[in-house]
């Protein structure tokens, strides 16, 4: 933004429940939304969105870049930016069948220095995109597999939507 020479204001708050002004659009990306994975918080995080949003706004939700083939396998992954190791795991939860556990373990040099595990719901179905939408002052302007905009949707569970505030 500042190479650019745009102006841009960064808010660090709650997801589940914030207030920032109004706007005439609002991202949410890299499926953090997963990170809200009980239907409550999935709600309360809707109306906020909705409530900082002008009539008209829209809210682009990006679920296109999920780590893994299959949301309901585990899986492991590993990221290596020069001396530091990025040790990805996830893990479905057997007791949910919407929830995975994340666990990220970081090693710099081989001696860890980062260790993060957090629950996440295992992907965000469209039904259930439809029904927060229709509770939460929403309507579903389009649903794309990818920033190519193709609206052939794969086999994984990852998507853009784009929801309007009506």
């Amino acid at each position: 933004a500042k190479q650019e020479k745009v102006k841009i204001k960064l808010y660090k708050r709650d997801m589940k429940k914030f207030k920032v002004g109004k706007f005439d659009a609002a991202y949410i990306l890299f499926s953090s939304i997963l990170h809200l994975y009980k239907q409550k918080d999935l709600v309360s995080h809707f109306k906020s969105v909705n409530k900082n949003l002008k009539k008209g706004g829209l809210y682009i939700i990006d679920l296109s870049s999920l780590p893994f083939k299959s949301s309901n396998k585990p899986a492991k992954f590993k990221k290596i930016n020069g001396k530091l190791t990025t040790n990805i795991t996830w893990t479905p939860l057997k007791s949910s069948k919407s929830q995975a556990r994340f666990t990220c373990v970081s090693l710099l040099e081989n001696k860890k220095v980062n260790e993060d595990s957090f629950i996440v719901l295992r992907f965000l179905p469209i039904s259930l995109l439809k029904n927060l939408a229709e509770k939460t002052g929403f309507e579903i302007e389009d649903i794309y597999k990818n920033f190519q905009f193709s609206k052939k949707l794969g086999e994984k569970p990852e998507y853009i939507a784009v929801l309007k505030k009506i």
